[in-house]
């Protein structure tokens, strides 16, 4: 597979959240480190960061979501698809989330600015956006921080199904070394 990375929205969209905006704002037994594009059109369309396998697709019910303990709180993020990625040896799942449609299967591949789903507002959100957060496996987590996938500390299990004790981290310094600015209120379009 290819190494390009690519934003996952089309223009015109805006980072309201940057990863450290994002730790800022969640409680300290959950200090959920991701990135949250609004798309300044409606329904914008979500690409794939990388090339990638598709490796789960949340059945997302709408009455469990404003509940946020139900199913681990899974339906607090919406529909949502995991991606894993890859950057140099290491496997980078991505988590796409609030998704109002999400037109990938699990197994399936796709390539760097492939169509995935079209962002929403769905699960706990007040307004339609893609949130993105990253994961690496703890096995990797050394070779992950070498890349500049900055470690933070929350070990959880973030899908279902998934491999038990992953690393939630900050992909800021990653992606800027892709040529990606991910740092909040930039405006795009």
């Amino acid at each position: 597979m290819n190494r390009l990375w690519k934003i996952p929205m089309q223009s015109p969209y805006k980072i309201t959240s940057d990863a450290g905006e994002h730790i800022a704002r969640t409680p300290p037994e959950w200090p959920l480190c991701g990135i949250d594009f609004i798309s300044l059109t409606n329904s914008q369309i979500v690409l794939a960061f990388a090339d990638g396998v598709v490796e789960y697709k949340h059945k997302y019910n709408p009455a469990l979501a404003r509940d946020g303990v139900t199913d681990g709180g899974y339906h607090t993020l919406g529909r949502f698809v995991v991606i894993r990625h890859y950057a140099g040896a290491v496997p980078v799942y991505v988590r796409y989330c609030h998704l109002e449609i999400a037109d990938v299967e699990p197994g399936q591949t796709v390539g760097a600015g492939n169509v995935i789903g079209l962002s929403g507002n769905t699960g706990l959100s007040s307004a339609q956006h893609l949130h993105v957060d990253f994961w690496v496996l703890l096995d990797c987590i050394k070779e992950a921080q070498d890349i500049g996938l900055k470690k933070i500390n929350r070990f959880v299990q973030p899908w279902p199904g998934s491999i038990r004790g992953m690393q939630n981290v900050d992909p800021t310094e990653f992606l800027k070394s892709c040529g990606l600015d991910v740092i909040r209120d930039k405006t795009w379009g």
